[in-house]
């Protein structure tokens, strides 16, 4: 199996981890301000933080901006680092004026000390590319907020009720669990009370069933961020209402956990799905050692069944996941896979003593080997060659894959097929098929594994 594979699943895995764990509970909470392209996002986050984010009508911001409380600007690249730049670096940047890879967010540090951030920059604020306008940019926002808190979600006052409109609404709905606000923004360019009338009822009617009990249903903010006529106030008291309540902030956070962690269940289900049932056809034709044109082994299929079991596990808890067929898929893997790649079973032979010639299965211990019939499970006779009364042990490690050997202060010393003779007491890994011996090399035992017929090593 590629290695690609594995660490994607790995990175599925570790995501919900984290969600379970809480870990994503610790950081700032995230507020994504999102919409279709002229919308007006940037121009109200420069009126409520006091910014000079670049607005442009011809073109979308090209990157995510983070604002958040600091000094300086910074590019942030995908596996964190940080690259200072200058505030022009940073304009041209967000408009796309210097070649990058625009799945990098752009951090800003906010030059000021808005209360909207919170007294210890609790808040984050996260200005997203334009909605519709390329797919690239849209999924760079989508995935954006997958790892967003709270969503303002922002609609031009004259082009407000569109069906794509409410396509957005149904996905930020479950992504988010309900964490949504609605900014219908440019009313200024209204033309009479009649029109802000009607834009006022077509929003409760298209938005009165998406939110939730802790932002509420429909909740919907009429502004205008035109320089001559600005209209912010309803969506400043919010903002200033949520960084002062510790409360409701953790409330959003967990709301938004729970969700997060149910989408990248169900994504990894189908992605688990898609390649088990790829590995199952290669089973079905390969051979029990690898199959060339599939890239299986054993270990790999095993990770990905325990991968499987995790992913099933944790939605059990959760019933919208929809688990009902991929139980029987895990069953059917299982009972493939055991007879596709029967269960190792570490043992050890001993080419002399009284087990000589007999494969032996650790069965989950530790064997000690040695003359004393008591204690030892691989026993010699008494003046045999290089043998103390107690001699060495071996274990099996399951998450090393691997044997461990250890000498207990032999007379006659414990050694590797190298002839490196052990430290007494210390511990020394062993591959599957090494061997080792006990004071002298006729004393020789091999370490793999017994399958059900115990064939020779």
């Amino acid at each position: 199996m590629q290695e690609g594979m594995i660490k994607k699943h790995e990175d599925f895995r570790r995501t919900i981890s984290a969600y379970r764990s809480g870990k994503q509970q610790c950081r700032s909470m995230r507020i994504a301000i999102c919409g279709k392209f002229k919308s007006g996002k940037t121009s109200l986050i420069n009126l409520l933080f006091g910014l000079d984010l670049p607005v442009q009508a011809v073109t979308a911001t090209r990157l995510v901006t983070q604002i958040e409380r600091g000094e300086r600007c910074y590019r942030v690249l995908e596996d964190g680092t940080r690259v200072e730049i200058t505030a022009e670096e940073r304009d041209k940047l967000i408009l796309g004026e210097i070649d990058a890879d625009i799945s990098q967010p752009v951090r800003i540090a906010v030059r000021c000390d808005s209360k909207l951030l919170g007294e210890a920059g609790e808040v984050e604020i996260w200005d997203t590319p334009g909605l519709e306008d390329t797919p690239e940019l849209t999924e760079i926002t989508m995935r954006a907020l997958e790892q967003c808190d709270l969503a303002i979600l922002i609609f031009d006052a004259n082009k407000f009720g569109s069906w794509y409109e409410k396509m957005t609404l149904e996905k930020l709905q479950d992504m988010l669990g309900g964490n949504v606000v609605y900014v219908i923004n440019r009313i200024d360019l209204l033309n009479t009370a009649e029109d802000l009338a009607h834009v006022q009822r077509s929003a409760k009617y298209l938005l009165e069933d998406y939110g939730n009990d802790i932002v509420g249903y429909g909740k919907t903010l009429f502004t205008s961020a035109s320089p001559t006529a600005p209209d912010i106030g309803a969506l400043y008291d919010f903002l200033h209402t949520l960084s002062s309540d510790r409360r409701m902030r953790r409330m959003l956070c967990e709301a938004a956990a729970e969700s997060h962690m149910k989408g990248a269940l169900v994504k990894w289900l189908e992605i688990l799905t898609e390649d088990i049932n790829s590995v199952m056809q290669g089973m079905e034709t390969g051979s029990p050692d690898r199959n060339p044109d599939k890239n299986l082994d054993r270990k790999d299929i095993k990770i990905l069944l325990d991968y499987f079991e995790y992913a099933l596990h944790t939605a059990g808890s959760m019933p919208a996941c929809g688990i009902g067929d991929k139980l029987e898929l895990m069953e059917e893997f299982k009972l493939q896979y055991y007879k596709y790649a029967p269960p190792k079973i570490p043992a050890v032979c001993p080419l002399s003593g009284h087990q000589g010639g007999i494969q032996i299965p650790l069965n989950g211990r530790q064997i000690c080997f040695g003359r004393d019939a008591e204690q030892c499970h691989v026993l010699y006779g008494d003046g045999t060659p290089g043998v103390s009364r107690l001699h060495c042990t071996l274990i099996w490690d399951d998450v090393r894959d691997g044997f461990i050997l250890a000498d207990m202060d032999s007379s006659y010393g414990t050694f590797l097929e190298n002839g490196i003779r052990l430290t007494p007491g210390k511990l020394y890994y062993l591959k599957a098929g090494e061997s080792f011996y006990l004071g002298d090399i006729h004393n020789e035992v091999r370490t793999g594994f017994a399958q059900n017929e115990f064939r020779q090593f």
